[in-house]
């Protein structure tokens, strides 16, 4: 069962984020400007994503495995990149349109889902698949 929610929680977490930083990548103008420059935003998008949708699918591979311990910490990195989204907000509110607004939360609600199912499984004992 945990390895079932895990799964659909990562799931979550990949096509929203794929779903926003496309977005982010395409309308980055849309976004308020920081100091960062936008192409530099965008290089981090094209490197970041792809590394931590690894990690995510790496992880989920390792606990659904049984190695719980080496999935942990792919699984807080996985959790807290994803909440980087909140990020948007230190230099004003977006000016977009809802739905894609919405995907900044739906970016900050699969980390914190990440972190709540470890959270969780920590207190309960794993259940070891049927040899």
């Amino acid at each position: 069962m945990q390895t079932r929610s895990l799964k659909w929680i990562l799931w979550f977490g990949v096509v929203s984020t794929a779903v926003h930083f496309t977005h982010n990548f395409v309308e980055i103008e849309e976004y308020p400007s920081s100091s960062i420059p936008d192409w530099a935003v965008q290089v981090a998008i094209v490197v970041s994503w792809p590394i931590f949708t690894w990690i995510a699918v790496r992880a989920y591979r390792l606990w659904a495995r049984g190695d719980v311990r080496g999935a942990r910490p792919l699984l807080v990195a996985y959790g807290l990149w994803a909440m980087v989204s909140l990020g948007h907000f230190t230099s004003g509110n977006p000016d977009i349109p809802a739905f894609w607004y919405a995907t900044i939360f739906t970016d900050v609600l699969a980390g914190a889902l990440v972190l709540a199912f470890l959270a969780v499984a920590a207190r309960r004992p794993r259940r070891r698949a049927a040899a």
